[in-house]
């Protein structure tokens, strides 16, 4: 929602992923990232049922994840490090809680989501988590992304936003 509300004109600047900032791009109004704020480490996931003992053992069993998200980019990166691809799976596309919530009933066999989903679908739903955006070192980062009309207009503005980062980071 945030993307979609930069992109449209309704917010000048936000906190989103290097991926969503790439794929809303040609979207809307023009936007640029201004800063890498954070490498994300961990609170994206993959959960798996007990029963399947491995990445490969996806093959021919249902995922749920949220389509066109960094969760469903990063099910694409652990399915090829599995040596998998998405043609190899069935993909139910459902809301990152949705994803959680049809595990736990046992509706599907894996999940793509964040914590706290990814978490609770593994100790609610019989399952454990086997990968996570670790076993892809600083590839997935956050960014602050502002409006090109901002960059031009409010230039100052965001030089004290920037600056509050830092400022923030230090402390």
């Amino acid at each position: 929602d945030n993307m979609s509300a930069l992109y449209k004109g309704n917010i000048d600047i936000t906190h989103a992923t290097y991926f969503n900032a790439v794929y809303y791009h040609d979207k809307g109004e023009p936007a640029r990232i201004i800063l890498a704020s954070d490498v994300i480490e961990g609170s994206d996931g993959l959960t798996v049922k007990n029963y399947i003992t491995s990445g490969s053992d996806l093959k021919g069993k249902v995922v749920a994840v949220e389509i066109n998200t960094d969760e469903h980019f990063l099910l694409k990166k652990a399915l090829e490090e599995f040596g998998l691809t998405e043609d190899d799976i069935t993909v139910q596309s459902s809301t990152s809680y949705e994803s959680m919530q049809l595990f736990i009933d046992g509706k599907v066999d894996a999940c793509f989501t964040y914590d706290p989903f990814l978490h609770q679908a593994a100790e609610e739903g019989e399952g454990k988590v086997i990968w996570t955006p670790l076993d892809l070192p600083s590839y997935m980062i956050d960014t602050l992304v502002a409006r090109d009309n901002t960059i031009n207009t409010r230039k100052k503005d965001l030089k004290v936003v920037l600056a509050a980062w830092y400022k923030a980071q230090e402390y």
